[in-house]
């Protein structure tokens, strides 16, 4: 199984067993070490090379030209999650971190700061999304989510100027079942859309 690699840090060897165990064959990652400055170029090299992969550890704008551009080539993006270890100014700290777990974790060079992140796991990118909501006067805004969080806490009350935070936070839910499976998040989502139903 090949998998191109695109990211400011040398792959992980945590992130290469992880592959390895999903797929249960040897993976061989190919780091791409061209432009990073357009999605275009990772899919088209993608593509030329027939990887059906690409494991990207970059800013979320570029996963989203990179997830969209690669759904409509059949590639396949995946997402390394990193849990932040520690920030910090030294970068002898930020290189002991490391090395005290070297097979799960690496540090980016923000300039003066060095961000410490570990790996936790490898997920499949299966959308990414925006959401809006209307622009209002922030007073409204404080107390119509206000309205809406006392709603929610209790599954009583129909005001519909609660429905835009109400439907906030079933998104936030269904965002939270994609990484867990959760009877209790199952049930909160179920209580929101019985109250949008009563509320419609």
């Amino acid at each position: 199984m090949r998998v191109l690699f695109a990211s400011r840090h040398p792959p992980l060897k945590a992130e290469i067993d992880a592959l390895e165990k999903i797929f249960r064959e040897p993976v061989s990652f190919e780091v791409y070490r061209g432009s990073l400055s357009k999605a275009e170029h990772l899919i088209e090299y993608a593509e030329k090379e027939k990887i059906q992969y690409i494991l990207a550890v970059l800013p979320l704008w570029f996963i989203y030209h990179l997830y969209t551009l690669g759904k409509q080539k059949n590639i396949t993006v995946l997402y390394s999650v990193m849990k932040p270890v520690k920030e910090t100014k030294s970068l002898t700290e930020a290189e002991l971190l490391v090395s005290q777990d070297p097979d799960r974790r690496t540090y980016v060079d923000y300039g003066k700061i060095y961000k410490v992140f570990e790996f936790v796991e490898i997920r499949r990118i299966a959308g990414i999304s925006i959401r809006l909501l209307p622009l209002k006067d922030p007073k409204d805004e404080a107390e119509e989510r206000k309205i809406a969080e006392e709603m929610m806490s209790t599954g009583e009350g129909r005001d519909p100027r609660a429905v835009p935070y109400i439907l906030e936070e079933l998104g936030n839910l269904i965002d939270l079942l994609f990484a867990q499976m959760s009877p209790r998040i199952l049930n909160k989502a179920e209580m929101l859309i019985k109250m949008l139903k009563e509320i419609r």
